[in-house]
């Protein structure tokens, strides 16, 4: 609130968390977790950071940082944990460090999108294509409340305002993380009140509310999908879309995919 940026550094091994001025650019070190930290999402008041991680029967041992003396080795799908995305939802108090954690069943089924209710009570987190409601004070995967999406679709991406949970639909089609073609707005008890019509062609989709919980932003990666005019040589290119969500969905931005590809983390 004070319009200070957060950022965290991700090291594999461990992370730190850092606080930056965005008017002079110094960065003040807040907080050094020893694991790995991604998908990061900041609560309501600025205290919590809730974090994906590894399980702890998995850690990610940190190696000297120097050229090796031979060329590296690629052992292709060597099995194991490390194989897999991070399967832990980690919440921790910025000012004490204390953690509470939360592990899905299974470490190949890993959670996504975490996003803070507005009050700060709740975390919202995409699991197995439904939109999982977890306690932001004891996690618990088992206990949590899942909006189940329609038969043959799933839930890709999600945010919470004071109007209640948006979150990125995807239906018939081999993998709903390709093709999303629906936002759509849910009530706490799974209701989906209202949708829009996403572009076509996504290949990754995210969402994230303003601080005060009322506008939404999506992020489309556009290119690749399932559908015969999307693809390596799709009509204009691939690339990246930024919209706000008011009545309609507003073009903010549109970027090419190539190069260095950047990714919305906040407003």
């Amino acid at each position: 609130r004070n319009h200070s940026v957060i950022a965290v550094v991700d090291y594999g091994c461990r992370s730190r968390v850092l606080r930056i001025d965005p008017r002079t650019g110094a960065a003040t070190l807040i907080r050094t977790l020893p694991e790995s930290a991604g998908s990061i999402a900041l609560s309501p008041d600025g205290r919590k950071l809730a974090y994906l991680t590894y399980p702890a029967s998995d850690p990610q041992r940190c190696q000297p940082a120097r050229q090796p003396a031979s060329p590296v080795r690629v052992q292709a799908n060597p099995g194991g944990l490390a194989q897999f995305l991070p399967s832990v939802l980690a919440i921790v108090n910025l000012a004490t460090g204390t953690v509470a954690r939360a592990a899905t069943g299974n470490p190949g089924d890993p959670p996504w999108s975490p996003a803070w209710s507005p009050d700060g009570s709740q975390i919202a987190i995409i699991h197995s294509g439904s939109v999982e409601l977890l306690s932001a004070a004891h996690p618990d995967f088992a206990a949590a409340r899942r909006l189940r999406p329609p038969h043959g679709c799933g839930y890709v991406a999600a945010t919470w305002t004071v109007t209640g949970l948006h979150a990125v639909l995807g239906c018939g089609k081999e993998d709903a993380m390709l093709s999303p073609r629906t936002l759509v707005r849910l009530s706490a008890a799974g209701h989906r009140s209202g949708s829009l019509r996403l572009p076509d062609c996504i290949d990754g989709i995210t969402l994230h509310a303003d601080p005060t919980a009322r506008h939404v932003l999506v992020e489309a990666d556009i290119g690749y999908a399932n559908d015969p005019r999307c693809g390596i040589h799709r009509p204009g290119g691939w690339y990246i879309r930024v919209a706000e969500l008011r009545t309609a969905l507003t073009t903010i931005a549109v970027f090419p995919q190539s190069g260095s590809q950047f990714e919305v983390t906040g407003w």
